[in-house]
């Protein structure tokens, strides 16, 4: 509703409309999530699998090998300045 007083008039108009307020997303998904998590919850991740680092570093040595030749893993040579 709205008062108006238009000039020259002894009491003020009031007048009565309709007002369309838009929907706020947002609020409307968090209400939704806090209610049913169940279903509007965001997925979690998949779990990660345990991994052995032991074979992960020798799966890496392999590659290693494959790509630069068995001379990467010698010994290196150190040699004393005198």
């Amino acid at each position: 509703m709205r008062v108006y007083l238009p000039a020259g008039a002894a009491e003020p108009v009031i007048v009565g409309y309709k007002r369309e307020v838009r929907a706020d997303v947002t609020a409307a998904h968090q209400w939704l999530r806090a209610r049913r998590p169940g279903i509007w919850a965001p997925p979690l991740p998949p779990p990660e699998e345990e991994k052995n680092i032991a074979e992960e570093i020798r799966k890496a040595m392999e590659r290693v090998d494959r790509i630069a030749g068995s001379g990467l893993r010698q010994a290196p040579h150190h040699h004393a300045l005198e």
